[in-house]
Order: C-alpha cells, then sequence, then structure tokens
C-alpha cells in the first residue's frame, strides 16, 4: 500500500490539495507548523477583534473626523483573501460616517508588478472591485516626499493618492520573513507605498546586514540573528526603519492576520501598527514554528502562501538534508508564474541589475527538483548554481527521478509549505546556509 500525503496549492485559486504518493517502506515524515489545521476565523470574531481594538480607539471612532480613506492591501506574493475582513473594515467606516465615495483600496506592491483585474478579485472578492476604486502602487511616478528615517537615514518618498487621504488602514498577515523575522506590521508601508529609490535604499542595507550576519553564523556555528522567525524586537533595525517610515505616511489603523497552512485568516490583531503587530508575532512564533527534520535523503518543500516567491523555500528547508548529499523537491506550482520584482528580479539572459542576488542552493545538496506544472523559465529570482536545478512538471516524473537517484528505502521530510514554515529555535536547527555575494 502507498503512503499518501497531502499538500495544499494556489491559495488564490481555490485553494486545491495536491496528493503526494510514496512507496510503503519509504521513511516519509510530514512536518507540518504547528497552526496547520486551526480553524479559520470566523466573521463574528472578526467584528469582535474590530470592536476591540489594540492601542487605539475602534476604527468607526477614528472615521468620524475624517473625510478621505484609503485600504493598503498586501497583493499576489501573499495568498490571503481578504474579502471578509475587507468587509468588516468597510462596516466600520461606514458606521464612522465614510461612504464608498470616499473609500478606496491600493495594493502595496512594493517593487512588485501590478494586479490585474481577475487577481484583485482573488485578494477582495467580486463585490469589492465592482463597487470601490481599487489602485495599483506605482513605485516609479506619482510619490512625492514625506520626510527621512532617524535609522539609517533614509530619504522617504510615497504614494501620492495615499497621502493625500486622511485615513490611512493596512491590511497584511504577519508571516516568517527571510529578512525582518516576522512580516506584516509597517512593511505595508515599507516597502508596500513608497518609491523606488526608498526601497533600493532600504533594502540595500538590510539586505548587507543579512548576508553579513548568516555568514558570521556559519562560521561560528551559531543561530543566526536574522532568518525565517527570528525577531528580537530590541534588534531589528530593518523593521524599526520601517516603522519610521510608516510613522512619516501616517499609518492610523492596522489589521494583521496569522494564517493556518491553508492560507485561512486564524487570528485578527487590529490598532496601532506597532501594538497590533507585536500581538500578531507572540502568535506568529507559535503558529508557524515547525518541528525540523535533519539527515534525510530527501527533503519536500512545498510552495503554498507565496508560491510565486519560491526561493524563500531555499532558506530553511534544505537543512534538513544529509551533509554527505542529498534531493531537495521544490514543489512550486503557479498559474501566474514567478512574482516580478524591480528591485531584485530578473530581467533578461545576458545582463541583470546590479540588485540581483542569486540563491544558494547549499553545497551539500546534490540537486534540487523544482516541479511546476506551469513551467516559467524567466523565473523572477534567480537560484543557484543552475546545473544542480532539475525541472519536472508532475508529482509522477518527479517520483521517477527520486526513484532513480534514491534506490532502497530512503529517508524523507515533507514540509506542506516551506514558504511561511520555520524552525523552531529550541530545537537548534540552524536554517541558514552560505549566501552568494555580487
Amino acid at each position: 500500500m502507498m503512503q499518501r500525503f497531502v499538500v495544499p496549492q494556489l491559495p488564490l485559486h481555490g485553494p486545491k490539495n495536491q496528493i503526494l504518493t510514496f512507496p510503503s517502506d519509504w521513511d516519509v515524515e510530514f512536518r507540518p507548523m504547528e497552526g496547520h489545521a486551526r480553524p479559520a476565523l470566523t466573521i463574528e470574531e472578526t467584528r469582535a477583534a474590530l470592536s476591540s481594538p489594540i492601542g487605539t480607539p475602534t476604527l468607526r471612532d477614528i472615521a468620524r473626523n475624517r473625510s478621505e480613506a484609503v485600504i493598503i492591501v498586501d497583493d499576489d506574493t501573499r495568498g490571503m483573501r481578504w474579502e471578509m475582513i475587507a468587509h468588516a473594515i468597510l462596516e466600520e467606516l461606514e458606521a464612522g460616517g465614510i461612504g464608498s465615495e470616499h473609500i478606496r483600496f491600493m495594493f502595496a506592491l512594493g517593487a512588485h508588478g501590478p494586479l490585474n483585474r481577475t487577481t484583485m478579485v482573488q485578494k477582495l472578492g467580486e463585490d469589492i472591485v465592482r463597487n470601490y476604486y481599487c489602485f495599483n502602487h506605482n513605485a516609479f511616478t506619482m510619490c512625492k516626499p514625506v520626510g527621512r528615517t532617524r535609522t539609517w537615514d533614509i530619504a522617504v518618498e510615497a504614494n501620492e493618492e495615499v497621502m493625500a487621504c486622511d485615513l490611512k488602514i493596512g491590511l497584511g498577515a504577519i508571516t516568517p520573513h527571510p529578512i525582518n523575522g516576522f512580516g506584516g506590521g509597517s512593511k505595508i508601508v515599507m516597502p508596500g507605498v513608497v518609491a523606488y529609490d526608498t526601497i533600493v535604499a532600504h533594502h540595500r542595507k538590510s539586505f548587507e546586514i543579512a548576508v553579513t550576519e548568516m555568514t558570521e553564523a556559519l562560521e561560528q556555528d551559531r543561530t543566526s540573528k536574522v532568518g525565517l522567525g527570528q525577531f528580537d524586537e530590541n534588534d531589528a533595525p530593518a523593521v524599526t526603519a520601517d516603522d519610521e517610515m510608516a510613522d512619516l505616511v501616517g499609518l492610523d489603523f492596522l489589521a494583521n492576520v496569522t494564517v493556518n497552512g491553508y492560507g485561512e485568516p486564524v487570528a485578527l490583531f487590529a490598532g496601532d501598527f506597532r501594538d497590533a503587530f507585536k500581538a500578531g508575532v507572540e502568535d506568529g512564533r507559535t503558529n508557524y514554528a515547525t518541528e525540523g527534520r535533519t539527515e534525510q535523503d530527501i527533503a519536500i518543500g512545498n510552495c503554498f502562501y507565496k508560491a510565486n516567491e519560491n526561493m524563500i523555500g531555499l532558506t530553511a528547508a534544505p537543512r534538513s538534508i544529509k551533509r554527505t548529499g542529498g534531493t531537495f523537491v521544490l514543489l512550486s506550482n503557479c498559474p501566474e508564474g514567478a512574482c516580478s520584482h524591480y528591485f531584485a528580479g530578473t530581467w533578461g539572459k545576458l545582463a541583470q541589475p546590479a540588485n540581483t542576488t542569486p540563491v544558494a542552493i547549499p553545497d551539500y545538496v546534490d540537486r534540487l527538483i523544482v516541479q511546476d506544472a506551469y513551467p516559467f523559465k524567466g523565473s523572477f529570482w534567480a537560484m543557484t548554481p543552475a546545473e544542480k536545478i532539475i525541472q519536472t512538471s508532475s508529482w509522477e516524473e518527479t517520483m521517477a527521478l527520486l526513484k532513480t537517484y534514491h534506490p532502497g528505502t530512503p529517508s524523507v521530510v515533507v514540509y506542506p509549505d516551506v514558504t511561511v514554515q520555520y524552525p523552531r529555535p529550541k530545537d537548534r536547527f540552524m536554517q541558514q546556509h552560505p549566501l552568494p555575494t555580487h
């Protein structure tokens, strides 16, 4: 009898399931995050969270003295479907006296490519897209100076439409992030709705710190202070710079969620953007924590919530492979293809922008199998060395290769979403590996 495991796919299209089957004599372990099966948030729980915000008056009370509202929403690099929560936010604004003609939604693209109507509907629902103005942020024009940060002394320019509104609301998800430790919070502003030059100045500094810290941690055989789920509020300059930009922009109210293994919101943290983020991170530390498995012949990382940023899967999961060698499989099905990224993307075969940073496949990983039913050669973020990468389009193809490379009874670990899972610090599962430099 075959062993059978189910992993989620295509968060904005369903989600749908992929069934992974293995020979009965293979040693296979399924390692989900702790919050994988948490029940989804209800509309009643959503309204309750909005009626008791953290560190601010209720949104309806804030809205009473305001005239124009913008709701800044995360983009399609996050698998969150906001329809229920967005409608609850709209209820609050209506109760505060702001009607639909004075509300617009702004997708926080940062340096990512724009959403089209289909994707906007996936994120917000048909009713909102049909009846409210929905815009993409443009980082290359229509941004105005708003000041400089104390941290890193970055000149900040922000979206003019956002700045023209006297009520600014952010909708974002708290998930592990390879640089900030956890995303969410003020990231909805930076990089969400600031100018390209502002993004570049911030990212160059934060990437430099990340590369240095991860490299030193490896050399000193210690856990890196930078990485998925690695967050110390007293030593987080990238987040501090983000917060200072949110202050300059004037973010009034934040609604952050944590999500389960199927991309559904399981908790809502609303109110002051700093306080709501801190509360959400405390939930996220447990929710996304995963017991990693080491010394495996094969590690399988499914990309779900951030499937179009599949390089995140190379941050932690390959550490499960034996140091004597093995195979890492990245399940990366994404009909839209990889996210276009103007800061760190690949924009041609012959030459790349100075910011492009390939993500390294660790030396001890013999090969990386990337399974994608929707092959896309113009992947936005390069993985190196390219000669280690094998592309497949189906699980049947992938299994045929695994049986060839690993005859007998190999050991296997399956992570159902390597884009948001992070290894528990108490397990001392060191997630970092050598990063390439320019």
